[in-house]
């Protein structure tokens, strides 16, 4: 049902690695003070709040649940002070790496409000990626909040390999320095996504202008175009001009990355309303969920955006992705009307479903958002291939 508000919530979740398959997810709500209805006992102000935490897997199987009462006691003056500020309550969960549907409920039994919050979150598999790989070998940059701190950390850093760099600074510059990398490749992908729209205005492929350009050139290293997205590079650009009174082109990259998948939907609407086809109430095989290829994590994913906006034109989407609970590839493009690579995981590289869709009448659109699909191989098969960075 919807929420109820009667009990304002902030909730916020994490997660960090105990073992290989096996992830701790702290749960921190916030309530305001102001909310809380105190009532005197004895010499004190009380009150009492009830919290249920269930964590649902992908497949709505319960996977954890807690239940539990803190009691509220303060002296008399500083309840005016409580008012004030909020209460935090924190909890957890053991999960291993997946997709989970958290439903929260507060209680707050002074007065009886009730607040309910509901959301979906990613555990990531670490393990399927090259962060324990490359954790011995990168440089570190370090900023504690004193010399002792930084110097703490720093061992500990050495002790996953003695001849690793780290370098050590104020908490800002440690800072300053991930928001930097992380905005310095996301402007950089949006350039990339800007030359492929030059290129389709030009009639010309960019995936194959970029490689040429890159080849033993020293001076190249221009990424190849496609929807960018994650947890970091979105937002991170944010806190660096939220305050800047100078023109930035941080927000234009933005808007560069952020529009590719619209951009593609209206490719493939046009397309098929060239066809005749209307993309209202056509089904539409959606292939990948992660924000990058290979992992099972969706926090800002471009594939969700390209799902959300496929659905808003009227389509019937079905999703097919190895790193979750989908439907399988046959049935997923079966009767089909487009198949949108939307994420470039290295099974869908060459072209599987081909022979699914021999017989398909009429066979359905190709939209490719990486350049990953061989042209020749898809006219072959005489089908429509429409590829993010090409002209037609």
């Amino acid at each position: 049902g919807d929420p109820m508000t009667d009990l304002p919530l902030a909730l916020e979740v994490d997660y960090f690695r105990l073992e290989k398959t096996k992830y701790f997810v702290p749960i921190s709500v916030k309530i305001p003070g102001s909310a809380l209805a105190f009532h005197s006992k004895g010499a004190k102000q009380a009150t009492e709040l009830d919290f249920i935490a269930e964590v649902f897997d992908a497949r709505n199987r319960p996977a954890s649940t807690v239940r539990d009462t803190i009691p509220l006691k303060v002296a008399g003056d500083v309840a005016g002070q409580v008012v004030r500020k909020s209460i935090q309550y924190d909890t957890g969960a053991t999960l291993t790496p997946g997709r989970y549907k958290l439903r929260f409920v507060a209680r707050e039994n002074g007065e009886g409000k009730v607040g309910t919050f509901e959301a979906s979150f990613t555990v990531p598999d670490l393990a399927a990626g090259k962060a324990l790989q490359e954790l011995p070998m990168l440089p570190e940059i370090v900023g504690g909040i004193d010399d002792m701190s930084s110097q703490v950390a720093a061992a500990v850093l050495k002790a996953l390999n003695e001849e690793k760099t780290v370098h050590i600074t104020k908490p800002e510059g440690a800072e300053l320095a991930k928001l930097f990398t992380n905005v310095y490749r996301y402007v950089t992908f949006a350039l990339a996504n800007e030359f492929a729209l030059l290129a389709e205005v030009n009639g010309a492929d960019a995936h194959e202008i970029i490689r040429a350009s890159n080849e033993g050139y020293p001076r190249g290293g221009i990424p190849l175009p496609g929807p960018c997205g994650g947890p970091c590079l979105a937002k991170d650009g944010y806190f660096l001009v939220e305050n800047l009174t100078f023109p930035d082109f941080i927000l234009t990259a933005w808007k560069l990355n952020e529009g590719v998948p619209a951009y593609m939907v209206r490719r493939l609407k046009q397309r098929l309303d060239e066809r005749g086809e209307s993309l209202d109430g056509a089904k539409v095989c959606v292939l990948g969920l992660g924000f990058k290829a290979e992992i099972d994590d969706t926090r800002q994913s471009p594939a969700l955006r390209i799902i959300e906006m496929l659905r808003s034109e009227g389509a019937n989407v079905v999703v097919c992705d190895p790193f979750h609970e989908t439907a399988d590839l046959e049935s997923a493009v079966e009767g089909a009307s487009a198949i949108v690579l939307a994420t470039n995981h290295k099974v869908y590289r060459d072209l599987p479903f081909l022979k699914y869709i021999e017989h398909a009448d009429p066979p359905p659109i190709l939209v490719d958002c990486w350049g990953e699909w061989d042209g020749e191989k898809a006219r072959a098969a005489n089908l429509d291939l429409l590829v993010f960075g090409k002209g037609d």
